[in-house]
């Protein structure tokens, strides 16, 4: 396959991380994981299947507890409460970095992304939003363990809010993100006759 150097402008790592979950789909990921999903999910909908990790469930892999979304290009497994991009999910699969498997799915559909040598991986902080996010949620609305797993507005609200935390990327933003998530959450929640 001919080799094709993206024409961005791409420095960080976590910028690197970006563009492969922007340009790669999370449903290809799940298929070299082993995991068929259609194609065919409607912009918004979601497909329930099982986890590529379920052997590592406590009930074993027995129920499906892997919710693809289309919107939003990722999957969240409500077994092991873990939300994955593609970067994410092969980077778990693989056993890698989420910036080596944004490499690795990008180098096998032919891309070659520049950086720098010096970036540095910023990934983690997604994932410290959402557990902020995630806390703040358990302390404001009643039984957020099954409003998360069984109401699919407030499961929803939480993944775009965990979208946007990969754009943030100063303290400014953190508070920014902080305010706009809870009050979305807050709205979600009461939406849904939860608060």
């Amino acid at each position: 396959m001919p080799r094709t150097k993206i024409e961005t402008k791409i420095y960080s790592k976590m910028e690197t991380i970006e563009f492969a979950n922007d340009h790669v789909s999370i449903v290809d990921v799940l298929s070299h994981c082993g995991i068929i999903v259609p194609d065919d999910i409607p912009v918004g909908g979601s497909y329930k299947t099982h986890c590529p990790f379920d052997f590592q469930h406590p009930d074993g892999g027995e129920s499906a507890a892997l919710r693809v979304y289309s919107g939003t290009n990722s999957c969240y497994c409500f077994a092991e409460s873990l939300s994955m991009s593609p970067t994410r999910l092969w980077s778990l699969h693989r056993g890698t970095t989420q910036f080596a498997a944004a490499h690795d799915l990008l180098s096998s559909r032919g891309m070659e992304v520049g950086h720098t040598d010096n970036a540095v991986d910023t990934t983690l902080h997604v994932e410290y939003l959402a557990a902020a996010l995630s806390l703040w949620c358990e302390r404001t609305i009643p039984d957020w363990e099954t409003a998360q797993l069984f109401n699919q507005p407030v499961a929803d609200a939480f993944l775009r809010c965990k979208a946007v935390a990969r754009k943030v990327q100063s303290e400014d933003d953190v508070e920014r993100w902080l305010q706009v998530s809870k009050s979305l959450m807050k709205s979600t929640a009461q939406k849904a006759g939860l608060l």
